[in-house]
C-alpha cells in the first residue's frame, strides 16, 4: 500500500464532514477561517461568535 505524505496538517484529503455530522440530525455549516498554524487557536475563538457558533468540533490530531 503506498504511503501518502501531506505538506501541512491543513491540507488533508477532502472529507465529507458536513454529511457525517448532518446525518445525525444536527444543523451544520463548515466555514474555513484561513488562519496560520500559530494563530489557529485565537482565530477559532474569534470566529465562533462572529459566525454565531455555539459548538466547535475539532479533530484529535494535527494540533497540539
Amino acid at each position: 500500500m503506498p504511503s501518502h505524505t501531506y505538506p501541512s496538517v491543513t491540507r488533508w484529503p477532502a472529507l465529507d464532514l458536513l454529511g457525517a455530522i448532518s446525518s445525525h440530525g444536527a444543523p451544520v455549516s463548515i466555514k474555513p477561517i484561513g488562519a496560520e498554524d500559530g494563530d489557529a487557536g485565537s482565530a477559532i475563538l474569534a470566529a465562533a461568535p462572529r459566525e454565531a457558533g455555539d459548538l466547535i468540533v475539532m479533530g484529535a490530531y494535527g494540533r497540539s
